[in-house]
């Protein structure tokens, strides 16, 4: 059995309305990798209400449920021009 180690950073920075937004440099949506765990710890990370995705392709796998720990979150995409769909 193999054991997949992952550190994951996440990187805040302050928006203009006060609100912690995050990119989430360790999920990568363009590997072919389940993005499940990285993306879990950026919606977990303390002080982060946005977590903005990048495009990619195959884009981000995720073979788990993510979790939102508060009704404060928010995933979005980080392109102003097309947003994220839920399949759940």
């Amino acid at each position: 059995m193999k054991t997949l180690r992952m550190v994951v950073v996440c990187l805040s920075l302050a928006t203009g309305t006060g609100v912690a937004a995050a990119q989430c440099p360790g999920a990568n949506p363009n590997d072919g990798s389940p993005d499940s765990a990285a993306l879990q710890a950026c919606l977990d990370a303390p002080g982060v209400t946005q977590v903005y995705l990048d495009r990619g392709n195959p884009g981000y796998i995720i073979d788990v449920k993510l979790r939102f720990r508060s009704d404060d979150k928010v995933l979005a995409s980080s392109d102003r021009n097309r947003s994220l769909t839920s399949m759940m």
